[in-house]
């Protein structure tokens, strides 16, 4: 005998009892198999239900699993990616010092050539020097020779805290 396995009007199986003996059966064997095939079903649907359910948690513990992996690559690289920006960010400030030292100090520079060109004296050209040179060198001190009839250098501008190079000298020295 054989009672269908049925789950919303669909048959999903069967299950059967079967004699080699002729006329074994009655029907209230059909019927307890009928009911054996009803409970079959509910327990078939709900561990079905049940691996389904499994299987859904798993894969949502996967995927959750898989956004916590990549948000911490996330985290690393926009780390990693802020760490480059930053020394990226401290080279063009530095790169930006520099170039603003440079360009005053082509100012000045430029000014100074601007009025040595315009001076009329050699005490003049001496003096625009050592204006220009205290902002260019301000650690320094330093002097302007020039050599005079006697072959001896002579200092026309001196700027610093150094007396020494407020001396004249010979070339040989």
């Amino acid at each position: 005998i054989y009672a269908p396995l049925i789950r919303q009007d669909e048959v999903i199986g069967v299950v059967s009892a079967i004699s080699y003996n002729f006329n074994t059966y009655t029907s209230e064997h059909l019927e307890l198999l009928e009911g054996v095939a009803i409970q079959a079903t509910i327990a078939i649907e709900n561990a079905r239900l049940f691996q389904a359910q499994q299987k859904e948690l798993a894969e949502r513990t996967q995927a959750e699993q898989e956004i916590l992996k990549l948000n911490e690559e996330l985290e690393q690289r926009v780390e990693s990616r802020t760490i480059q920006l930053q020394e990226a960010n401290e080279n063009l400030n530095y790169e930006k010092a520099h170039l603003e030292l440079y360009n005053r100090r082509r100012e000045i520079i430029a000014d100074m050539t601007d009025l040595l060109q315009a001076s009329l004296t050699v005490n003049e050209a001496g003096e625009i020097v050592s204006t220009h040179l205290k902002i260019l060198f301000p650690e320094s001190d330093g002097a302007l020779y020039l050599m005079n009839s006697f072959y001896l250098m002579e200092p026309i501008a001196v700027w610093g805290k150094s007396k020494s190079l407020n001396t004249v000298f010979s070339t040989n020295e």
